[in-house]
């Protein structure tokens, strides 16, 4: 069999998918099928933009710089929704949520990747494995959270956060001084 005969398979585009229905898909499922958000009109279009701005996110032909820095918010809904699910917030403050995030995706502000972005890179792989952590723990819970685990939710989203303005402030050679 020759290599024009043999199916052409691209592992790269394979992971993409991979993370579209693991990141997204499935997060958005989870949005409506536990109503984080309200089931009418509102709650159907904030859906429909978690899904419509991560597949454009995705299908980016440059998803990252140089240096790693994802170009928009990296449609990590499978973090996010979990968040605001344990949580507990208002539905209408989830849509809220959703539609300020799915606009981020298609912003050019730049959002660290996890390993590979040097610059900040312990307290990013710190708070997104102590976020990644608490979601795991807090999801087996049987009870509300209390207001200090509602802290402790909110310190990798905070972190992470706090490195995407810095690094904006930087580029934008504006120094923050301690």
């Amino acid at each position: 069999m020759s290599n024009s005969e043999l199916p052409r398979f691209d592992g790269y585009i394979l992971d993409l998918v991979i993370d579209y229905v693991t990141c997204v898909v499935v997060p958005a499922a989870f949005m409506w099928q536990f109503e984080i958000v309200s089931h009418d009109l509102t709650g159907q279009l904030a859906v429909a933009a978690i899904l419509g701005s991560s597949a454009l996110w995705f299908s980016q032909t440059t998803i990252a710089n140089a240096q790693h820095w994802f170009r928009g918010f990296p449609a990590a809904w499978n973090l996010v929704i979990p968040t605001i699910w344990l949580l507990g917030l208002d539905t209408n403050l989830n849509i809220a949520i959703s539609f300020l995030l799915a606009m981020l995706t298609l912003s050019n502000v730049e959002f660290p990747h996890t390993l590979q972005v040097l610059e900040f890179r312990k307290l990013n792989v710190f708070a997104t494995s102590f976020w990644m952590l608490l979601i795991i723990v807090f999801s087996f819970r049987t009870r509300e959270l209390s207001a200090l685990e509602h802290s402790m939710l909110l310190v990798g989203p905070i972190c992470i956060s706090a490195i995407v303005i810095k690094h904006k402030f930087e580029k934008l050679d504006l120094v923050i001084t301690d």
